[in-house]
């Protein structure tokens, strides 16, 4: 279920605007390879600015900024996953047969 946004300059997304915005921040990022260590660095210090903006600054700028970050970081995810792959989510009857 979903909620109104708090904050006037956010709107509700689907999943599939999402995806239509953090493909629009990786055609405008500048290719990168990266290691996964590198990534998880990137990714890291990326989310430290994120939380940065929105200790530092009021809204609506500070979670302007802060959303901002966040569409990077969803594109650096994007990257290091296309760049190493992923193994896939286990279900849960996977997960209690592991155990």
């Amino acid at each position: 279920m979903s909620t109104a946004p708090q904050n006037p300059i956010q709107k509700l997304l689907d999943r599939e605007e999402v995806y239509k915005v953090i493909d629009g921040e990786i055609n405008y990022q500048p290719p990168r390879e990266a290691s996964v260590a590198e990534w998880v660095l990137y990714i890291q210090d990326k989310s430290q600015e994120a939380g940065s903006y929105v200790s530092r600054h009021r809204d609506p700028e500070g979670s302007q900024m802060s959303l901002n970050a966040i569409r990077v970081l969803g594109a650096m995810c994007v990257a290091c996953l296309e760049q190493h792959g992923s193994p896939p989510r286990k279900t849960a009857k996977q997960v209690i047969g592991d155990i």
